[in-house]
């Protein structure tokens, strides 16, 4: 019969024993075949329980509410700059990332941005730009003294005012007919030059140059602007998105589906073999095995542990 006394002294005493442990339970994962480590049919009815139940729970959507206020209230309080908070060695690949260039298919474009609100803003900008336009284009009255030539110029300039409060007021209803006409026609242009590949540069650069704009406004900014989302109002929508897709039957039949088809083209291979060539292993497992040694260090140095061996070895 073990002694869980011993056992226990071995296992915190020396190191080299939950290394051992460790490394082969990482040996384990690896070496074996992704088909006994993926069941689709277990793995896809596990998340899907676990989406429901989280669903069902009204804890779940209030734990998420809180730490959302949470974060905002933190956010509001902060007066620096992301320039400060985000190191310039990341911001730059992702600027070289933006400024690749890039066309656009005109089709899909026209077919996202042509919305009644998009025609509402152009339709705005349009009627100021053509009314300021129309006023800019009245006679300038000024004055010419008290002569004769004044008093004419007056009588001249009430008439006018009267014939052009009348031409402004038919203007007016012709630039609101020939803008309704425009905007298809305005919504045209600036679709084919944002696809048009002679500014795709330009574009890009405009991309690129709009992470510097972001980051430089201060954290507090962005959680107002986060605030102004209303993030209980967000969850709820979220919440009940979630909601439907968990009770869908369809989304059961394609996770299963495409779990399986994973296991069908993969499922003989172990998961080093699947790894091999792309550096994963390389790269994660050092770090990834001091991890859990840490843990299992915590562990196993437990009492909780300690009276789960000794139980064992009764």
């Amino acid at each position: 019969m073990p002694d869980a006394t011993l056992l226990l002294s071995r296992l915190r005493g020396e190191p080299q024993h939950m290394q051992d442990l460790v490394s082969l339970v990482l040996e384990d994962l690896l070496e074996r075949p992704l088909a006994e480590l993926v069941d689709p049919q277990l793995l896809g009815d596990a998340v899907l329980k676990g989406l429901r139940s989280s669903l069902k729970n009204p804890g779940t959507k209030d734990w998420i509410n809180e730490r959302l206020q949470a974060g905002i209230t933190q956010l509001k309080a902060d007066n620096q700059s992301l320039l400060r908070r985000v190191p310039r060695d990341a911001v730059e690949p992702v600027q070289d990332l933006l400024k690749r260039p890039y066309s656009p298919d005109p089709q899909m474009l026209r077919a996202m941005v042509d919305h009644q609100a998009m025609r509402n803003l152009m339709r705005d900008v349009l009627t100021h730009s053509l009314t300021d336009f129309a006023s800019m284009l009245k006679p300038p009255t000024k004055a010419l003294g008290t002569g004769r030539l004044a008093q004419w110029a007056g009588a001249a300039t009430v008439a006018a005012k009267m014939v052009g409060s009348e031409v402004e007021r038919q203007l007016e209803g012709r630039i609101k007919v020939y803008v309704d006409g425009a905007i298809s026609h305005a919504i045209g242009i600036a679709v084919d030059n944002v696809c048009d590949p002679k500014n795709a540069s330009e574009y890009g650069k405009m991309r690129s140059d709009m992470v510097d704009v972001a980051l430089a406004f201060p954290v507090s900014t962005w959680g107002e602007e986060l605030a102004k989302l209303e993030p209980k109002a967000l969850v709820d929508d979220l919440h009940q998105i979630l909601g439907a897709a968990a009770a869908s039957e369809e989304l059961e039949k394609e996770l299963r589906g495409m779990l399986e088809n994973m296991v069908q083209e993969q499922g003989h291979l172990s998961a080093r073999a699947f790894l091999e060539g792309s550096g994963l292993e390389e790269s994660w497992r050092p770090p990834l095995q001091t991890l859990m040694l840490s843990h299992t260090r915590h562990v196993v140095e437990s009492q909780v542990f300690a009276d789960w061996l000794h139980k064992v070895c009764e």
